[in-house]
């Protein structure tokens, strides 16, 4: 690490990492308090002090560190090396952003503030880099034996209502017009790293001010598990894609409860089925919709059976599809047929229908006429 990013380590795991970013005990408003409570009287050695801090670091499997960048609350990220669960509450534009990961499950949890409810996200929280996310958090309490540790005196800092007695040490670094200085709080009993203030000043990496001030508070839970009326009351996320086949699948939410709409199946050949329902994590979900686009300029696919549960044909869902001869629709509830569904391909394609909906269908695919013969 450059001398002159001795503190860029807590950016690099709160900003940096790839895990998911949700509610632990809920982020404290205000920053937390310092008390002096006696000042540099006795003779203690900063070096052996930052080097106690160094290896409780690192045997440390579980942690959670606040993050105040000039005096707003940024983010506040927890890690349980053991169960590989992970949360994070962080501040997005102005709103905040909520999330549980399990990284034994592959499951994760976003709270969505527009809607007031968790979705879940299956086969994405992979946290295979937590280990590597915790060395570079130890990273901040590293010794570097170019670097000044001086010691300062003892004070009083409380983390999320728990007030801990710190050694205070003093660091700080130049180089390339860049000035990093840095406050290290250390527990007086076990050495636990409790809080860092970190100044910055660099023209070139903060802009015209120069100034850049950061305060990371780090705290201790025993274990994190993810709150089980969150997992209760999570629905799967709405941006949520599975490959059945060739078959693209995205949920959708209509009225209110999620549903599976065709996103894709460009790569599809030959004959495709379309699916009634897919399976995601032990619930079936329908497939209600051939979606926009979804077969668009496929010139392979030359038979396609639609499940019984699609009710919408998108826009130019087959359109340019130059092989396609024959469509079997199962479903009894077709509603709606977009604008050139069927248009620009090689001849008339005959659609089959259930004889009891034909009637009903030659109202509903209408003003696609042109573009097939409809059949039981």
């Amino acid at each position: 690490m450059k001398k002159a990013l001795l503190f860029g380590a807590v950016a690099v795991i709160l900003f940096g990492g790839k895990v998911q970013a949700t509610q632990l005990p809920d982020a404290t408003a205000t920053q937390p308090d310092t008390t002096v409570t006696t000042q540099q009287t006795e003779q203690v050695d900063a070096n052996a002090i930052m080097t106690k801090a160094e290896q409780q670091m690192n045997s440390m499997t579980v942690y959670g560190m606040e993050m105040w960048m000039n005096g707003q609350m940024m983010m506040d990220i927890a890690l349980d090396m053991n169960s590989k669960v992970v949360y994070a509450n962080m501040s997005v534009s102005g709103d905040t952003m909520t999330i549980w990961g399990d990284g034994n499950t592959k499951m994760a949890y976003a709270y969505d503030s527009t809607v007031g409810r968790y979705y879940f996200t299956p086969d994405t929280a992979d946290f295979s880099e937590l280990e590597s996310q915790k060395n570079e958090a130890m990273q901040t309490v590293k010794t570097d034996p170019s670097l000044t540790y001086s010691y300062v005196g003892k004070v009083n800092k409380t983390v999320k209502g728990q007030t801990t007695e710190c050694y205070q040490i003093h660091a700080s670094v130049t180089q390339n017009e860049t000035t990093s200085t840095g406050e290290y709080y250390i527990s007086t009993t076990d050495y636990r790293l409790i809080s860092m203030d970190i100044s910055l000043y660099s023209k070139a990496i903060v802009g015209s001010t120069g100034n850049m001030t950061m305060q990371v508070n780090l705290y201790y839970p025993q274990s994190l598990a993810i709150p089980a009326d969150v997992i209760a009351a999570a629905t799967i996320s709405p941006d949520y894609t599975v490959d059945r086949g060739k078959v693209t699948y995205g949920v959708k939410y209509v009225k209110g409860q999620p549903v599976l709409s065709v996103k894709s199946a460009v790569k599809a050949k030959n004959k495709v089925k379309i699916e009634d329902s897919v399976t995601i994590c032990g619930k079936e979900y329908p497939v209600y919709e051939i979606g926009e686009y979804a077969f668009s300029g496929n010139k392979k696919i030359k038979s396609v059976s639609i499940g019984k549960n699609v009710q919408v044909i998108g826009k130019r869902a087959f359109y340019r599809c130059k092989k396609l001869s024959s469509i079997n629709i199962r479903s009894k509830n077709i509603k709606k047929i977009g604008t050139y569904a069927f248009k620009a391909n090689n001849g008339t394609v005959k659609v089959k229908v259930p004889a009891k909906k034909l009637a009903k269908y030659k109202k509903v695919f209408a003003k696609s006429k042109k573009f097939i013969e409809l059949t039981k």
